[in-house]
């Protein structure tokens, strides 16, 4: 009996298929499975800094009230929604300014407040103060290109 794969001439089959091509399936099985753990612990990660930063949202907001003139935008950044969007934020992108790098004074900023409430990872930006003071500084006042240092998209 020969090998079930029509290119192959090997004679010595196992389960249908020669020793080689068989190695190659098994490492493919074996492969998916190990790309499946990874996305499986990626996600338990996500789980775990969302319900971190749910517990922390909850200590903070005891016996403190979300004034009832405040805007809507203010409001959401009170939420639990966002502490956790924003925790994720973090994560995403290691505890530091996705500019210069800097590990201090972090805060998440909206490329787009298109999808507010519902943000994509993609649509938040963490930047140290600095870095986003200068984001929403007049753009004639800017030391430095907004094409050539932050793309052409905000």
């Amino acid at each position: 009996m020969t090998c079930g794969v029509p290119s192959c001439e090997e004679r010595v089959v196992l389960q249908g298929v020669c020793s080689a091509h068989w190695l190659e399936a098994d490492e493919a099985v074996n492969g998916a499975a190990r790309c499946e753990a990874a996305i499986l612990e990626v996600a338990n990660e996500r789980a775990e800094v969302a319900r971190a930063a749910e517990h922390k949202w909850f200590i903070r907001t005891l016996g403190h009230r979300v004034p009832f003139t405040a805007s809507r935008y203010e409001k959401y950044l009170a939420s639990r929604e966002w502490a956790v969007r924003r925790a994720l934020s973090l994560w995403l992108a290691s505890d530091a300014c996705e500019v210069c790098s800097s590990k201090y004074r972090l805060e998440v900023h909206h490329k787009t407040y298109a999808r507010l409430t519902h943000e994509l990872d993609d649509d938040l930006i963490v930047l140290c103060r600095t870095c986003h003071s200068l984001v929403h500084e007049e753009p004639t006042l800017r030391r430095w290109s907004r094409r050539t240092s932050w793309g052409t998209s905000w």
